[in-house]
């Protein structure tokens, strides 16, 4: 009786499985993932590269766009302690040092003003890096008198007669018309002839204008913000939706708009960039941040659009940075070449050890997958807390710790409270711990305060641990922001304190 013959699939699977077959396909399987990694790796290489830039572009243009609204948005406080002065009876020893301190620090501000009905003004403004005042009375020869604080002093530096009416200004007319708080068209400026845009506000008694309270900003002055580009040959421009030209640092503007009388346009200028990017543009509303590839140009394009400073009107004003895509992948190229070279060498020195080490790496995988494993199961159990799922820590107190945690069915991201178990091992304090953090839910979830956060749920995991969960806020606390940004204006640190003073407030009175 013969012997059965192998067939050739037999065959050739035992030819691999022996050593001479192991010592031949190893290296071949090695050779070939390695071109394709380092196939592959090309193209990411290209593709991350590209992102890297956009990312970059974006962060910057972002970080404009934040830092011009923060600067618009004070005039909100300056219009406020700005109406306590609108009063023509008071005394101009007493207003004056206060409209001085209301301008000092003050970015991007050039004037701020009082006009009253009788056509006189009260005002301040920018005098190389000193902060003047200035009092405009109307009568037979209008007088114009300029005035340097000292301390609380007030000194005459000059006096000259014009036929200077308030009411006649743009701003009050603007202010007299809209009969609220609301933003101007950029214009040119009286005095400077340099463009600007003005926030202006009415005020009212008993349906009766008493006062036109006005917040000048010199763009010229907020595209100190615009002049650091990111990148080589890299430049950002600030300007509006119909196309009108705020700022555009480093290009010299055409005289046709102080010839003219008129604020630029980008068709005043000879530049092709700038062009094409309001001709990709065309009607589009841009919401928010976008990033658009047009020609040899990449630009990243963020509005400021919303309200700035509790104006009625939402303002159409965007910020954009614009750089030659020959420049953001020059990178990328010079980094193709350093990745050619790291591939080789990774791709022979893998061919290399695959003899030795192919069995052990085969070996130590399956027992750190199964251990990673291991670790992912006993994690999911030890974050499981309820219907939520704790997934990052984000701080620790006293008693307890707060997490952010996500809703199972929801998928809905929560803040989660917790006393740490460590907390509750006396049995004395423990039930202290447990009555206060009891009270304390209780308490959070009576308050109604904007200022105070939400509280959505409150209970007791299977373990014992007691827990209650909060909405997620996202953002910067103030020692973070004070480090990054600087120190505040004292009136944005009033405010910011009246706020959590609000909160506090109503906590005590909830007992």
């Amino acid at each position: 009786m013969g012997s059965t013959q192998p067939t050739r699939a037999q065959r050739i699977a035992r030819a691999l499985a022996s050593p001479t077959g192991a010592f031949v396909i190893v290296p071949a399987l090695v050779m070939m993932a390695g071109v394709g990694v380092f196939l592959l790796g090309l193209a990411a290489t290209r593709d991350a590269s590209n992102s890297m830039a956009k990312s970059q572009l974006a962060t910057q243009a972002s970080d404009i766009a934040h830092d011009i609204a923060f600067a618009l948005d004070q005039a909100d406080p300056m219009l406020v302690r700005l109406a306590a002065l609108a009063d023509p009876s008071l005394p101009l020893a007493d207003v004056a040092p206060r409209m001085h301190d209301l301008h000092v620090g003050r970015a991007g501000v050039t004037n701020i003003s009082i006009g009253f009905p009788n056509g006189n003004l009260r005002g301040t403004y920018m005098d190389g890096a000193q902060v003047r005042v200035q009092e405009s009375v109307l009568g037979p020869t209008t007088t114009r008198t300029n005035y340097a604080i000292d301390g609380r002093e007030i000194r005459t530096i000059a006096t000259k007669q014009n036929d200077y009416d308030v009411r006649k200004r743009p701003h009050y007319q603007f202010a007299a018309e809209q009969k609220q708080r609301a933003w101007m068209p950029p214009r040119l400026f009286y005095t400077s002839r340099t463009t600007g845009v003005s926030c202006v506000e009415p005020v009212f008694v008993d349906g009766q204008l008493v006062a036109v309270l006005t917040v000048d900003f010199d763009v010229g002055a907020l595209s100190e913000l615009l002049v650091n580009a990111p990148m080589k040959d890299a430049r950002t421009i600030f300007f509006t939706r119909d196309g009108t030209i705020l700022a555009s640092p480093g290009v010299k503007p055409p005289d046709i708009a102080v010839r003219e009388d008129r604020v630029l346009r980008y068709t005043d200028y000879e530049d092709t960039a700038l062009h094409a990017l309001f001709e990709t543009l065309g009607t589009q509303k841009i919401e928010r941040q976008r990033f658009l590839e047009y020609g040899a140009y990449l630009a990243s394009v963020s509005p400021l659009a919303g309200v700035r400073a509790n104006a009625a009107a939402r303002l159409d004003w965007y910020v954009a940075t614009l750089v030659p895509q020959r420049v953001l992948l020059a990178p990328g190229e010079r980094l193709q070449s350093q990745v050619l070279l790291a591939s080789a060498g990774a791709l022979a020195l893998a061919v290399g050890i695959a003899f030795v080490f192919a069995w052990n790496l085969a070996r130590m995988r399956r027992a750190v997958g199964a251990a990673r494993e291991a670790a992912r199961s006993a994690e999911a159990r030890a974050n499981d807390l309820g219907s939520y799922r704790l997934v990052e820590k984000l701080g620790a107190g006293g008693m307890g710790e707060v997490w952010r945690a996500e809703h199972r069915l929801l998928a809905r991201q929560a803040a989660v409270k917790l006393v740490r178990s460590e907390a509750l091992q006396d049995p004395v304090r423990a039930l202290k711990l447990r009555e206060r953090f009891r009270r304390e839910a209780q308490t959070l979830a009576t308050m109604r305060s904007r200022h105070t956060i939400q509280l959505f749920d409150y209970g007791v995991a299977d373990d014992g641990t007691f827990f209650y969960v909060m909405e997620l806020l996202e953002g910067l606390d103030l020692d973070k922001y004070v480090r990054q940004h600087g120190a505040m204006p004292a009136a944005r640190v009033i405010d910011l304190i009246a706020q959590a003073c609000s909160s506090l407030a109503e906590a005590h009175d909830a007992g």
